[in-house]
């Protein structure tokens, strides 16, 4: 074979030990495999260089293990290079040439916690694919929070030349489904997904800057008079890919989409989320209805953006510190904002939630039905109270009726001289009727904790057949049925759920259920239920006990009871 004497060289020039010594730097423990391959790489650097051939003008062969090297390699790197080949890259053994890795973390833009970081013990996936098309996946570690990576289990170059790296994190699938959370510093980095590309040389260190593949969605709940909801009370879902995998480095997200339980933040009034960008819906959920917004085909969520959406519900009111009148008929949701002082009247045939509502009013009744039939559907925890002489804490007027339902919570406090749920001083209220709930309501001085207030109060019927009710007359006041000095209530049925009922100084003057001090309630009728009085001294039909005009069944008559499915607690009213 010729060989261009034009680009001569020594072969000791290129390497040192033929010269008898060491390269700088030394020979790193290279077994004799894998010195040919690096004698390989330093001829494909002269190829790279455009070298024509060289000729070995001399060396000295230094030791018996360069002999054994060298004959069988530099003539096959000579011919190589002077024979200027184009062929293919030369195919690496697999688990010898480790690829090395550095990460970051590129700027994002901010918003839910998302991962800005790396943080030691956080584990990357990694693969490389060769020149040659082959490819090999690992699995590296950070080691410290300063970023340094190492690997686990490597991943290694299967030929010289340029190659593709690709990364990602986290390394197994995630599953998106639940960002819910009570805590306002909820942590989403163990849901935020990373990915990086990045190409190299064959021997060099991968960079690796990821970014991130999921896009932030924020979501502001507005009500009708564009005010920012409270996020207690509610709750917002993202319709879309719930599932986040990876295949050989890429994303994928599988097959399914659901709902994302969004987190949220109590901080800011807001719901975020992390999702797959692409096509999504929002969904928000408030007084027992749902709500559904979906984005325009070009505001769907961007990978690595925050992503904003406003939700404005046309049905939903914001409690707050004015007096306003809602009337007509329909669905109302009344949502809580803290404590506020607005009282708010309703009139009208219609449906209203009440979410999380918290009313202390200084100059009258918290809530007043003026007109129609309105029932209250109970979310979360509500709190009515009248800080007024002479007010109830819920009032509907005469010829109205006022329902209470669903799985939340009221607690009702009047005035002096005002019902819990009732008439007001010297007033009249129409029928009270109680379905599901947990209600809790306390009168004043003179007055019922549901039914009428003191002095010439009238109440319409009191109908309880569900739920569990606590209610509790002021001085000389039944709890259930009719206040002092005259006043007078409808007829009260009882026909389920759990009723513990008593005056709040314990008396001698007025019924649990019924009678008032001067006052005398026209019949009392129970069935399917369970009653819980104090009685007097054990007997259920004195003071503090089941009084009224007439009283079915006989509650005397153990029997009677147990036909009408009636379950009578006797003793302490603080115990029972």
């Amino acid at each position: 074979m010729a060989m261009n004497s034009s680009v001569c060289f020594a072969a000791t020039s290129f390497f040192p030990c033929l010269r008898g010594s060491t390269p700088k730097g030394g020979w790193g423990g290279r077994t004799e495999e894998e010195l040919e391959y690096y004698f390989v790489i330093k001829v494909k650097e002269l190829k790279d260089k455009e070298m024509k051939g060289f000729v070995i003008c001399g060396f000295v062969i230094c030791n018996s293990f360069f002999r054994r090297v060298m004959f069988g390699v530099l003539a096959g790197m000579v011919m190589g290079v002077a024979g200027c080949s184009d062929g293919g890259e030369e195919r690496l053994p697999e688990g010898r040439y480790a690829l090395e890795v550095t990460a970051r973390v590129e700027d994002g833009s901010r918003g839910l916690d998302v991962k800005k970081v790396w943080k030691a013990g956080d584990r990357i996936g990694v693969k490389v694919t060769s020149a040659n098309g082959e490819s090999s996946s690992g699995i590296y570690r950070v080691t410290d929070d300063a970023g340094s990576v190492e690997a686990e289990s490597a991943a290694y170059w299967r030929s010289v030349g340029e190659g593709t790296v690709t990364a990602w994190y986290p390394v197994d699938a995630t599953d998106i489904s639940t960002q819910e959370d009570g805590n306002e510093n909820f942590d989403a980095t163990g849901l935020d997904v990373l990915t990086a590309s990045t190409t190299c040389d064959f021997g060099e260190v991968a960079d690796l800057g990821f970014t991130h593949a999921l896009a932030r969605v924020r979501v502001d709940v507005m009500d009708r008079d564009d005010k920012l909801l409270p996020v207690k009370g509610m709750k917002v879902s993202i319709l879309g890919k719930t599932a986040v995998e990876f295949r050989e480095g890429v994303m994928t997200t599988g097959g399914g989409t659901g709902c994302i339980a969004a987190h949220a933040n109590a901080w800011v009034g807001l719901f975020e989320a992390l999702v797959v960008p692409g096509e999504i819906g929002v969904r928000v959920e408030v007084g027992g209805k749902s709500f559904i917004y979906t984005p325009a085909a070009g505001k769907m969520p961007v990978a690595g953006k925050m992503n904003n959406y406003t939700v404005k519900l046309k049905e939903v009111v914001l409690a707050g510190d004015k007096d306003m009148s809602i009337s007509g008929s329909g669905e109302v949701i009344l949502v809580g904002n803290g404590v506020t002082s607005g009282r708010i009247t309703f009139d009208g045939d219609m449906a209203v939630a009440l979410v999380n509502v918290n009313i202390e009013a200084y100059n009258g009744t918290p809530i007043t039905v003026a007109g129609g039939k309105v029932t209250f559907e109970l979310f979360g925890e509500n709190r009515l109270v009248a800080k007024t002489t002479g007010y109830s804490a819920l009032y509907n007027a005469e010829g109205t009726t006022v329902t209470l339902r669903g799985a939340g919570t009221l607690v009702a406090k009047g005035g002096e001289s005002g019902a819990g749920i009732g008439s007001g001083y010297q007033g009249t209220c129409g029928d009270i009727t109680i379905s599901g709930g947990v209600v809790v309501a306390e009168g004043g001085d003179g007055s019922a904790g549901i039914g009428s207030g003191c002095y010439y109060s009238r109440c319409g019927e009191i109908l309880i057949s569900g739920g569990k009710v606590t209610a509790t007359g002021g001085m000389e006041a039944a709890g259930i049925g009719c206040g002092t000095l005259l006043s007078t209530c409808g007829n009260i049925t009882i026909s389920g759920g759990e009723v513990k009922a008593g005056t709040v100084d314990g008396g001698k003057e007025a019924a649990a259920i019924g009678n008032g001090s001067g006052a005398e309630a026209p019949l009392v009728t129970l069935s399917n239920c369970v009653i819980r009085v104090p009685g007097d001294n054990g007997a259920v039909t004195g003071f503090n006990g089941i009084k009224a005009k007439k009283v079915e069944p006989d509650v005397t008559n153990a029997g009677e009871l147990e036909k009408k499915w009636v379950t009578l607690v006797i003793g302490k009213l603080e115990e029972i």
